[in-house]
């Protein structure tokens, strides 16, 4: 394993270097030890991943089985392992071993909606004869749970909103004494959260929705443009002759206003259920674990269809008012 570089018996890394305090050369081991029991304090790290992810039970096993094997290399003392699942509907099931997880969860119903890990441990390094403590903490959460929960606790739809708020999808905390010994958990961490599968990224989807808020703008000057050039295409039709007066004239240029005005609203209301439609789209990212939770994948996926098919129809819409503007003038041209 990539890890196995950070193992506590190396002479290279910065926790074997000596120090000299008050005339006595100790290790770097030794002064974090020192400083801990002082000061009472541990130092943290932690990371985050906003990658969407695909989870299963076989990755949580995948996981359970890396950590295992990176504190082989250390003496460990003491440890103690507990998995907390979270669901939907404001429940939770906690599990103090992998196995009981496993033949419990598979027959569940309820959606998952975040997954925490969390380790216990007491090593004792060298050069040091007190055990430190080390806590390890990894919470995996399903974007799709949570997006669902927030929708239907909002009155209204805020579907930018939703997106800014559940980005992360994983995140990683270690406390600790001695930093090569959490980089090396965090190595393991960090290595396995790459292996996890994902959906694809969609590049155009990501831009779209970047400038989705453009959409009903650019729809309604378009057409105010298009509506524009259709009038005054057909206002010789109208006035020019012998027998166009002031009532004339006046009449076409209220009627062409009323045009006008009627096709930029149609199409702005067409243009932004297209861009409601595109916000709404969302690159799936979840917990798998029950039956509840594929039912949800299920539902979602149909609901990322529908708001492509949506988005399309507004777009269409859109350009039928164009279309309808044309056609409309052509025939006041020809009868009148």
């Amino acid at each position: 394993m990539p890890t196995s570089n950070h193992s506590a018996g190396s002479d290279t890394g910065p926790s074997h270097s000596s120090v000299v305090v008050a005339g006595t050369t100790i290790t770097m081991q030794q002064l974090q030890q020192i400083y801990t029991e002082l000061t009472g304090k541990s130092e943290t790290t932690s990371k985050y991943y906003d990658d969407p992810i695909h989870l299963s039970i076989d990755d949580i096993d995948q996981l359970h089985h890396r950590l295992m094997q990176t504190w082989e290399q250390y003496q460990v003392v003491s440890s103690t392992v507990c998995f907390t699942i979270y669901y939907l509907r404001n429940t939770k099931d906690r599990f103090n071993s992998f196995e009981r997880l496993k033949f419990q969860i598979s027959g569940g119903a309820e959606p998952v909606e975040s997954v925490l890990l969390k380790y216990e441990l007491l090593v004792i390094l060298p050069n040091v004869s007190k055990p430190q403590t080390y806590s390890i903490s990894v919470r995996l959460i399903s974007r799709l749970a949570v997006e669902r929960r927030m929708r239907e606790s909002s009155i209204i739809a805020l579907p930018r909103f939703i997106q800014m708020m559940s980005q992360h999808t994983a995140s990683v905390e270690i406390t600790y004494v001695d930093y090569s010994v959490a980089r090396a958990f965090m190595a393991a961490i960090d290595e396995w959260l790459h292996t996890i599968p994902r959906s694809p990224e969609n590049k155009f989807m990501k831009w779209l929705q970047a400038y989705s808020h453009w959409i009903p703008k650019l729809s309604q000057f378009a057409t105010a443009i298009i509506v524009v050039i259709l009038v005054i295409d057909i206002l010789p039709h109208f006035i020019g002759g012998s027998g166009s007066n002031f009532l004339q004239f006046s009449r076409f240029f209220l009627f062409s206003g009323l045009g006008v005005y009627v096709a930029y609203t149609l199409a702005g209301w067409s243009a932004s259920y297209a861009e409601r439609a595109v916000d709404k789209w969302t690159e799936l990212s979840y917990i798998k674990f029950n039956r509840g939770d594929e039912i949800e994948i299920t539902k979602s996926t149909r609901e990322n269809r529908f708001h492509l098919i949506k988005g399309a129809l507004g777009v269409v819409g859109a350009v039928v008012v164009d279309i309808a503007a044309k056609f409309i003038a052509a025939t006041a041209a020809e009868y009148l």
